[in-house]
């Protein structure tokens, strides 16, 4: 009897030790399932901070970048117009020098702006060129005028190429008094072998064949003077396409999607754009830095110029040929088309022959940019 006494008074507080070491572990695991939620509540939050200003980070800088391509955009217009200004002013300088040399004047310097009546009151001239001279008019030649003083001396066509395999942009002159494609290039051809105006627009739209990838990669909005505006991806600005889309009608953007669509039309598209010389693109070309692994389309012709004379490098067969190897190697990569430069070597080693030095020198920095001597 004592025994079983003994043991039935320590029986409650057995239970009541066990009651309290299962609260325990109870409080224990409640406290270690709070700490793993808080951590883990905690760890989400950061992620979604980290998301969040991963996405403004983003976002800031594709405002940055549709910015400096709108800034690019009104700066290549404002280029173009002052351009275009110069050669109207010059031309009817040349004119007024002209009419003053004709009838016997022996001071054409002196013809500058406001100049004019002072030049007549000096008596340096005849009557009769004083009665030219104050009839004058910038319309004095209205054909040499006209082809200087048009808002457009570029016809740009985007159609399907069967080299190429997709559509393609090319350039053609305008009208016949056109200048095609610009005044002149002495900038980066002086003292050496100039180039035609038909040589010239060959090499524009060999360009602009090995851009071709990106035909399709221009939207509206890309241009300052565009109404609408896209939330598309943006970076093709530093490309020679991007000249002529620039002066594209917003139909353009809407047309081409049939290039594309189920039942394809193949439609031929034109529009009028402002010229661009190879010496512009020589400095787009310059502006690049595409690395030593890649070259872009617009280098890639000052690259050959470097290597080849002039004659080679404008046979037609050799040309088509070249668009013909590089069609499977350009490739855009976001920021406009590049060729890997190890491609580049070995297609135009195997289409144009060992390097033999061309007409037009240039050095080639480390990235692989020709620089002008």
């Amino acid at each position: 009897m004592p025994f079983l006494s003994r043991r039935r008074s320590r029986s409650p507080d057995s239970q009541a030790i066990a009651r309290h070491a299962l609260n325990r572990r109870t409080e224990m695991y409640a406290a270690t399932d709070s700490t793993a939620q808080a951590a883990k509540e905690k760890a989400q939050a950061r992620r979604a901070q980290v998301r969040k200003a991963q996405i403004e980070h983003r976002q800031r800088k594709a405002n940055y970048v549709k910015q400096l391509e709108l800034d690019i955009s009104q700066l290549r217009e404002m280029v173009t117009q002052i351009q275009r200004d110069s050669d109207t002013l010059k031309a009817e300088n040349d004119l007024i020098r002209n009419a003053l040399i004709r009838n016997g004047s022996s001071t054409p310097g002196l013809t500058t702006a406001g100049s004019t009546s002072q030049v007549a009151e000096s008596g340096a001239l005849t009557p009769s060129a004083q009665s030219d001279l104050s009839s004058y008019t910038p319309n004095f030649h209205p054909y040499a005028l006209e082809s200087l003083s048009s808002e457009y001396d570029m016809t740009v066509t985007l159609s399907s190429n069967k080299t190429m395999g997709t559509p393609i942009f090319s350039i053609s002159p305008y009208s016949v008094g056109a200048a095609s494609p610009s005044t002149s290039s002495e900038g980066w051809l002086a003292g050496r072998i100039q180039l035609t105006p038909s040589q010239e627009l060959q090499a524009i739209n060999f360009i602009l064949a090995l851009e071709h990838c990106c035909w399709d990669h221009f939207w509206p909005g890309d241009c300052h003077h565009h109404n609408e505006q896209t939330e598309e991806e943006k970076g093709h600005t530093l490309m020679a396409s991007s000249y002529f889309m620039a002066s594209a009608p917003e139909s353009v953007y809407k047309d081409r999607k049939a290039f594309t669509s189920r039942f394809r039309t193949n439609p031929t598209l034109q529009w009028q754009a402002s010229p661009v010389s190879l010496e512009s693109l020589h400095g787009l070309a310059q502006s690049l830095n595409p690395g030593t692994d890649e070259i872009a389309p617009v280098q890639a012709w000052f690259e050959l110029a470097v290597r080849y004379p002039i004659e080679r490098l404008f046979d037609q067969a050799l040309l088509e040929n070249l668009k013909r190897e590089f069609r499977g190697v350009v490739r855009c990569v976001v920021f406009g088309a590049a060729i890997e430069r190890s491609a580049f070597e070995s297609i135009i080693a195997r289409v144009m022959g060992p390097s033999v030095g061309g007409a037009v020198v240039f050095e080639v920095d480390d990235g692989g940019n020709p620089i002008q001597q």
